[in-house]
């Protein structure tokens, strides 16, 4: 939004500002964790798009270049209740690999990470879950609003299905308040949150790379970089 406004004494006031209109819709029904993105369970109108013209950004770090859609692409879908926070997500990748040393991240995977303040010095928690090296969906978290001494990680629920014949990999996942926030953090409609994600492709054993939405939780660890996302009940 740009805009200027002229006083009657002559004196200025830039009134521009970036604005987002993006949100996480709130959740009326719990979806089923089962790996399937099934017709009208999760809010599809407030997608992301991790494509090559979509809202994601691919980084290298070795190998070929990115080659687009069919290389790493997808769609994230995000839903809140007061309970807990939701995501899914259905990645096409032409491989889907698992790091041999069980570390998450190296692995074909997904991570993310929140915030409740737009700037670098704000507490943030990150998550990242995928598949560990016996094939079994598996949670890690690295940080929790700052502070190490967080409550356990319990009461999530997290389902991972590789199609290899539509070379499509789902994830579906949900995340108690409880182990991503703060206590005294209230969860309500309206809230601002701040989020960035990111999906990595392991290719012949190597992290090869990702494609990001948002910044600040790659090589940079920076929550002033994240979306601005606001958590919303839509009427439909």
């Amino acid at each position: 939004f740009k805009g200027n406004l002229v006083m009657s004494d002559g004196t200025e006031i830039d009134l521009s500002r970036v604005i987002s209109f993006k949100g996480i819709p709130y959740m009326r029904n719990v979806p089923n964790f089962d790996g399937v993105i099934s017709p009208g369970e999760w809010n599809t109108a407030w997608k992301l798009n991790i494509g090559k013209n979509g809202d994601g950004k691919y980084v290298k770090l070795t190998g070929d270049d990115y080659s687009g859609d069919d290389d790493l692409s997808g769609e994230v879908y995000l839903g809140w209740d007061k309970k807990n926070f939701y995501l899914a997500a259905e990645v096409k990748d032409e491989t889907f690999e698992t790091d041999p040393d069980g570390r998450l991240w190296a692995g074909d995977s997904i991570q993310f990470a929140i915030a409740f303040e737009k700037d670098i010095a704000a507490a943030r928690t990150e998550v990242g879950f995928g598949l560990d090296k016996n094939l079994k969906p598996s949670v890690g978290r690295t940080l929790f609003m700052g502070s190490e001494d967080a409550v356990s990680f319990e009461g999530y629920e997290l389902e991972i299905k590789r199609d290899e014949d539509k070379k499509l990999t789902v994830y579906e996942a949900k995340f108690p308040w409880d182990v991503l926030i703060p206590s005294n953090v209230k969860i309500s409609q309206g809230e601002t949150m701040y989020i960035s994600f990111l999906v990595n492709e392991n290719d012949e054993g190597t992290r090869r790379g990702w494609v990001k939405c948002g910044d600040g939780i790659d090589t940079v660890k920076d929550p002033s970089k994240y979306n601005e996302l606001h958590l919303l009940k839509p009427r439909n």
